[in-house]
């Protein structure tokens, strides 16, 4: 969450943008270059919170690109990205979104990764506070939930986010959005689930899948939106 109150006049620019953009990946690459100190001198812990950030970090990056094509005028859509970089699982998906996509030599490597990808849901924070399983009564000190194998890993998956995100950035241009594609990234995620679970609304895709629509029919940015 940031810290900074967004005033209603507020709007992107696409400069502003990519100067943002850009110091999100600087800022990775100093996170990263820091946690492989720590690492190497034994610092499990903390070299799992600084992975963790950097992957954010990257995610970050990832959406900021993402949103140079959007209608960057729209007070709706402007709330929406602000409300995205501010989003934990949505920083984390869109750094391993890149990943993904630009390195399919690695797509065996990234499979062994999964259990690691969906723990880092649960945020930076169990490597670094104490906490008490209310249930259980087990204290949870970071030293004892984060082990050494799960800090490499995640340092190792950082840097492949950190170098697929870059090469993706600089080889590939933002996607251009339409006016309705940008209303429907702009909706709350609550009002989409209700759209889909209304019959009418998938005859009427149906309908505009037969007329050939394509501005309807992108059904893979769809699905990653609400995803």
């Amino acid at each position: 969450m940031s810290q900074f109150k967004l005033p209603n006049s507020f709007r992107y620019t696409k400069e502003l943008l990519i100067t943002y953009r850009e110091e999100a990946l600087k800022n990775a690459g100093r996170l990263i270059a820091e946690a492989e100190i720590l690492n190497q001198n034994g610092h499990i812990e903390r070299t799992y919170f600084l992975a963790v950030a950097a992957i954010e970090e990257i995610g970050k990056a990832a959406i900021i690109h993402q949103s140079l094509g959007r209608n960057l005028k729209d007070s709706a859509v402007t709330y929406k990205i602000k409300s995205t970089l501010e989003n934990h699982a949505e920083k984390i998906n869109m750094a391993f979104y890149s990943t993904i996509v630009t390195h399919t030599n690695i797509q065996d490597e990234i499979n062994g990764f999964i259990k690691l990808m969906i723990d880092l849901s649960s945020g930076r924070e169990p490597s670094m506070y104490t906490d008490l399983n209310y249930e259980s009564l087990n204290i949870q000190s970071p030293h004892k939930v984060i082990k050494s194998t799960t800090a490499k890993d995640c340092l190792h998956l950082s840097n492949h986010c950190y170098t697929s995100t870059k090469n993706h950035i600089s080889t590939t241009e933002p996607t251009c959005y339409s006016n309705s594609e940008d209303a429907f990234f702009s909706l709350k995620k609550s009002k989409v689930e209700r759209m889909f679970n209304d019959e009418n609304y998938w005859w009427y895709i149906i309908d505009q899948f037969k007329s050939g629509n394509q501005d309807i029919s992108k059904f893979q940015w769809i699905t990653k939106t609400i995803s």
